[in-house]
């Protein structure tokens, strides 16, 4: 008799418990119809070309999604509606030296779901030079600068080999830095200024088709440096 008086005690408790919680409003943000538990935006990724956006939604129903921006300061405003069921999209109709505010809405017969919103990062437009050299799989290139202010330009073909490659500065006094694009446009590499006697290693970049490697000078001197790849 006094474990029976317990429990009912402990479901009563129980009882109060849950009627005290605030309810999950669930079925405010996902339908019925829809099936699912909704859409995740993950990230949005700046890249040479854009904004890459990419999420997650297990909503079986859907039928496409919506893509929303705003600038700091400014008003959500449709950019692109997708009727395929795909998970990213890049957005290309960016500005330089801004971020954007996004978030993605997944549409089917009778719903649409809101994600939550995602902050770019400040875009930086980098156009790919025209390369001036061309190396290809294992290669050697030894290169000089006058002066200041002067870069050169690779296109270098790995054969989808796994390749790594070394910029050498074998000058007394200057500076050099490089940057790497890969097959798609998108500056991979953005490398700071070394000194004299010292070299950049960048590895593990062979897996791609071709990348353009731009080497410049980072002072006000010129001098000598070499590019292995093995």
């Amino acid at each position: 008799m006094k474990l029976n008086y317990l429990t009912a005690i402990a479901l009563l408790c129980m009882f109060f418990y849950a009627c005290d919680k605030d309810p999950i409003e669930i079925e405010k943000y996902i339908p019925e119809d829809s099936d699912g538990i909704g859409i995740v935006l993950k990230e949005a990724r700046t890249s040479n070309n854009g904004v890459v956006l990419s999420w997650l939604d297990n909503t079986e129903k859907a039928e496409g999604y919506k893509i929303y921006r705003k600038n700091e300061g400014g008003s959500f405003a449709k950019i692109v509606t997708l009727d395929t069921i795909i998970y990213t999209y890049t957005d290309t109709s960016v500005q330089d030296s801004t971020s954007y505010y996004y978030y993605a809405e997944v549409f089917g017969n009778g719903f649409s779901i809101k994600s939550n919103e995602v902050k770019s990062d400040t875009i930086i437009i980098s156009s790919v030079p025209e390369p001036e050299y061309y190396l290809s799989g294992s290669d050697y290139f030894s290169g000089y600068f006058n002066s200041n202010n002067q870069s050169d330009v690779f296109y270098w073909n790995s054969y989808g080999t796994d390749l790594d490659i070394e910029i050498y500065n074998s000058s007394s006094q200057m500076d050099i830095a490089c940057r790497v694009w890969d097959e798609n446009g998108q500056l991979i590499g953005d490398y700071n200024s070394y000194g004299a006697g010292n070299a950049e290693y960048i590895y593990d970049l062979g897996y791609g088709n071709y990348y353009i490697i731009e080497v410049y000078t980072a002072n006000s001197y010129g001098g000598d440096y070499e590019i292995n790849v093995y």
